[in-house]
């Protein structure tokens, strides 16, 4: 899988001699709306798949005194990523700049750089300044090229909520971790690659600081870490400033493994 960087696309190898299949989303949180997309962006095998998303959640930097926390660190989304057949990431360094930037500036710099065949967008995506330029003018933008726009509806769940991850964040912040992985294509976790940790024999420490992630409420949640070989169980108690986390036997460096949180259970 290569990664490429937004800004410098113009100038990066590309296939020259493969069309493109590409989609476009913050994705953070991967749930069964975006699976949808890259089943698509996937599908023919003569296409070339790109999916362009961000180095930072747009909302930390258009509202950031309400964001809370990624779902995904940017490892997790590359390993999410290359693990649904995803050829190509392009990265955006999303900016105040960058949010000024029109809808269609922004197809005509992508299309004018990967020849694509297929675009596939959610119904209810949306770009450029305010947000402004929507699946439908995306669509209109495109016709009468060589361009298909495939939109994607909206999936919802069993009980009829319309699945995306603001929705899916709302169940992490209010402890619901059984329904957030009824929607995420796996349990939450959290990647402490990144952080500094405390370990003692079974004991981990980590000061709420050191976590990017969105974390449930403070409480008591039973949790999972899982290798090639083995599934040990945990519990994992949130508290004001710090992660405790005590394992049923020693681990060896959990800073190479997630936390899989499973349900809270005080």
């Amino acid at each position: 899988m290569k990664i490429l960087d937004f800004e410098m696309l113009k100038n990066a190898y590309l296939s020259s001699d493969r069309k493109a299949a590409v989609t476009i989303g913050v994705f953070d949180g991967i749930h069964k709306g975006h699976i949808k997309l890259f089943h698509e962006v996937t599908r023919d095998p003569g296409l070339e798949s790109f999916v362009i998303t961000f180095f930072t959640n747009p909302k930390k930097i258009l509202r950031p005194d309400s964001f809370h926390g990624c779902i995904l660190t940017q490892k997790q989304k590359l390993e999410h990523l290359e693990a649904y057949g995803i050829d190509n990431v392009i990265f955006i360094d999303f900016s105040s700049d960058f949010s000024k930037l029109r809808g269609d500036e922004f197809f005509k710099y992508i299309s004018s750089n990967i020849a694509i065949a297929k675009l596939i967008i959610g119904s209810n995506f949306r770009c450029g300044i305010n947000a402004s330029f929507t699946a439908a003018m995306i669509q209109a933008f495109f016709l009468g090229t060589d361009t298909e726009t495939v939109i994607v509806d909206q999936l919802v769940s069993d009980s009829r909520i319309r699945i995306s991850s603001s929705y899916i964040r709302q169940l992490i912040i209010h402890g619901e971790m059984k329904e957030a992985a009824d929607l995420l294509d796996r349990t939450y976790s959290l990647d402490f690659s990144s952080s500094k940790l405390k370990q003692c024999d079974k004991v981990i420490i980590i000061q709420k600081t050191e976590i990017i992630q969105l974390l449930p409420p403070p409480g008591l949640y039973d949790v999972l870490v899982k290798d090639e070989s083995s599934i040990i169980n945990g519990k994992l108690k949130i508290d004001e400033s710090k992660i405790t986390i005590r394992l049923e036997k020693v681990y060896g460096d959990l800073k190479n493994q997630e936390i899989m949180i499973i349900e809270k259970i005080d």
